[in-house]
């Protein structure tokens, strides 16, 4: 789905509300994030986004060229969420708001550090209210790396809440994993406490998605990747290859599928793609979790909404796998993190389901339009070549 285009939700009706942290019982309103991203293969985007290129003259040979990827690039984009309640009225309003923070990418460096994160939560400032009702905050707290905002008022027209986010994003790769890489009885047990199980969230409160690693068709179509391999870098190769193969990248379907529907479907986008990963690994044995943010594509000035893999290869630390951009053990400078999953479904369930509404009617019609809008970027003049043998399998 792309930015700008009406989310498709499902209307939940909730007897407790303790969830939203509502004082009373009234119907509440949930939506469902989507992960809404259109990002395509890598090649699309080859001189688009800020910090990657293609240089021709490293190698001589035109067909394998050599990826140039700027060290870092100064990001900052808007996010609006716009909520339209139709002919009903909106009584409160609430927002699950993410709080990026700087992540390091466990080599001594950055992944991102969040220079400012600009939340316009003040009603006098950040609503925009067609019916110029005025709004009054009812309270926000900080809660598990997450901000619940309330707001008690009366509106018949579409409410609007809009925040910013300023961070430097680096460049970070691992070309020499294979060499350094750990087997699966070197990992630390914390992270199998961790980041190993099965691990579900609602999906718009009438199903559950997520990691499935004890799925049967999961567990056997593991093996028949790995087999008997038990270096966790060729491991992860191994899937990588096998869903780069296998699975095509789509859009346009509105929520997160199962592991069953994106194999099934032999499609998905970037978190269907990345749960099936992570589904794989933890059936044999290695930790993996998402880690979710924005992607920047300057070829049309444009976010989405992206998520990626995240894993630990012993003897190399925490690494990154976009599946669906076909890079492996890369981190290109052009997104934005907001959430990294902790191991805590509840967390991730808030993170997929981060709006909403109290109404006057039982069943509204409404919807919510999530827009990410660019305002400023600049990539380093630094570059870093990545070759050709490290983006093609």
């Amino acid at each position: 789905m792309g930015l700008g285009t009406w989310l498709k939700v499902a209307v939940v009706a909730l007897i407790s509300v303790a969830l939203l942290g509502f004082a009373t019982s009234p119907v509440v309103h949930q939506a469902a994030w989507d992960g809404i991203k259109d990002i395509t293969d890598l090649e699309v985007f080859i001189g688009d986004i800020p910090g990657i290129d293609i240089d021709d003259d490293v190698n001589g040979d035109v067909e394998e060229p050599d990826f140039l990827y700027s060290q870092n690039a100064v990001l900052n984009a808007t996010h609006t969420i716009t909520i339209d309640a139709e002919n009903s009225t909106i009584k409160d309003f609430i927002i699950r708001v993410v709080n990026p923070e700087d992540v390091h990418d466990g080599q001594g460096g950055w992944l991102q550090e969040a220079s400012s994160i600009n939340y316009t939560l003040d009603p006098q400032k950040a609503f925009s209210n067609e019916s110029g009702v005025n709004a009054s905050r009812g309270g926000g707290a900080w809660m598990e790396g997450f901000m619940n905002e309330t707001y008690d008022f009366q509106a018949e027209g579409p409410v609007t809440v809009a925040f910013g986010y300023n961070v430097t994003s680096y460049f970070a790769y691992w070309p020499d994993a294979g060499q350094q890489s750990g087997n699966l009885n070197d990992i630390d047990q914390w992270l199998l406490d961790t980041h190993l199980g099965e691990m579900l969230w609602d999906r718009s409160g009438v199903e559950e998605v997520g990691y499935e690693p004890d799925n049967v068709e999961i567990q056997n179509l593991a093996q028949q990747i790995v087999g008997d391999e038990e270096n966790v870098y060729e491991i992860l190769r191994l899937i990588f290859q096998w869903i780069y193969e296998e699975i095509e990248y789509s859009a346009g379907h509105p929520q997160l599928k199962t592991v069953e529907e994106t194999l099934a479907d032999r499609s998905g986008d970037c978190d269907d793609q990345s749960t099936l990963f992570i589904s794989l690994a933890r059936a044999v044995g290695v930790p993996a979790w998402m880690q979710m943010g924005m992607l920047y594509d300057s070829a049309v000035d444009q976010w989405e909404h992206h998520a990626w893999v995240r894993t630990n290869i012993p003897g190399v630390g925490n690494v990154t796998i976009d599946q669906s951009n076909d890079e492996f053990l890369l981190n290109a400078p052009n997104r934005i993190i907001t959430y990294t999953d902790t191991g805590e479904p509840h967390l991730m369930n808030d993170f997929y389901n981060y709006v909403g509404i109290v109404t006057d009617e039982a069943d509204p019609d409404w919807r919510v339009e999530d827009t990410l809008t660019p305002e400023y970027h600049q990539a380093s003049s630094e570059d870093v070549t990545v070759p050709y043998s490290h983006m093609r399998w």
